[in-house]
């Protein structure tokens, strides 16, 4: 699946991006290389904090479109694919041959282009990207980017940068989304389950920024989104071999480059079949409504298992079985104060059976 980075237009892309024209070698849909000659890292720590998130229904500008995915995500697999292509993974019995398809910049984004389709009757709501950002906003979770090294330096080019992600708990109160804002971080995202002195379970040790793009490298760990997107309890999507990307300048955003006057970033990696059908199955559980009309787990892992474009570590190519589902999200975040507060995970909801 395809799409472009960091906005809704290939000329906005390739002001980040050393674009080509759609077909070279060398797929456009990358974040941007390490600067050969980037600075030293500051001893500067810096958090921010999703403010808005982009699941594939809409674009940057607010427009709903049923292609919007395509502006989300990252060519994952180093591989441009069309239906033509033999040099994929097989898919699941039954799958459309679209399912393999990326499109101009060759970003894979399955999430978006068949697994949001078919969840979205079940959210309760047309446009969910807008439900879960209004979800963000009313202070109920985010996702904390907590990066050190930065300088004030616009476009700045930094090398041996360091990044956490936490899961953010619930807010007390509205969140301003400024320095004034400590938003609480969830137990489950910290390394010792407990204190925010042994850093988070996810940390990306390699990260840089050129030219004002933030890329956090690569992590063994995971990044858990929380989406709401249908009732109380969120849709927490487990997403492996992550991949962070955003802008920045001295003061947490940058203007002129990109349609929002909010810091801009893409969230990409491979999403577990399995996985994204439990946390569907805690969405379903916590709404009577859901529990009475939605979908049973077994039906879901089938559609799901239609929604495999790679192979579950990134890669791609014959002759195995697909076994994951790539899948990227636009977001914009604000600069916050650096979390001090640790919070219990909730839990869970009782299956609809009881």
């Amino acid at each position: 699946m395809a799409g472009r980075f960091l906005g809704s237009s290939v000329g906005i892309a390739c002001v980040l991006f050393a674009c080509g024209p759609p077909g070279e070698t060398v797929a456009s849909g990358k974040p941007p290389a390490p600067p050969g000659d980037g600075s030293s890292p500051t001893s500067q720590t810096r958090t921010f904090a999703m403010r808005t998130v982009l699941l594939g229904d809409t674009h940057r500008n607010g427009v709903a479109a049923g292609w919007a995915w395509q502006d989300y995500g990252f060519d994952i697999d180093d591989h441009y694919t069309t239906k033509y292509s033999l040099d994929t993974c097989r898919l699941t019995s039954g799958a459309p041959i679209s399912v393999q398809v990326d499109g101009s910049l060759g970003v894979d984004n399955s999430w978006g282009a068949s697994v949001l389709r078919q969840l979205q009757p079940l959210m309760q709501t047309s446009q969910p990207s807008q439900l879960a950002s209004s979800w963000i906003a009313q202070g109920k979770g985010t996702l904390e980017i907590v990066v050190t090294g930065l300088s004030d330096v616009p476009r700045q080019r930094i090398l041996g940068l360091t990044a956490q992600v936490f899961r953010g708990g619930v807010y007390p109160g509205a969140p301003a989304f400024d320095l004034s804002t400590s938003w609480p971080v969830l137990a489950s995202s910290l390394a010792d389950g407990q204190s925010l002195a042994g850093g988070a379970a996810t940390a990306f040790a390699n990260a840089y920024s050129t030219d004002g793009v933030f890329v956090s490298g690569a992590t063994d760990g995971v990044i858990v989104v929380d989406l709401g997107v249908a009732g109380d309890v969120p849709l927490s999507l487990t997403i492996h071999h992550p991949i962070l990307a955003l802008t920045l300048d001295a003061d947490g955003s940058r203007t002129g480059v990109l349609p929002t006057d909010a810091l801009a970033g893409i969230l990409a990696g491979v999403l577990d079949p399995d996985e994204v059908r439990d946390a569907w199955m805690k969405v379903q559980s916590a709404s009577k409504l859901l529990c009475a009309d939605g979908i049973d787990a077994a039906s879901l892992k089938q559609e799901l298992s239609q929604d495999q474009d790679i192979f579950s570590d990134g890669t791609n190519g014959p002759p195995g079985m697909c076994s994951g589902i790539s899948i990227g999200l636009g977001f914009t975040v604000a600069r916050v104060a650096n979390p001090t507060e640790v919070q219990a995970d909730p839990q869970p909801p009782p299956p609809c059976s009881q």
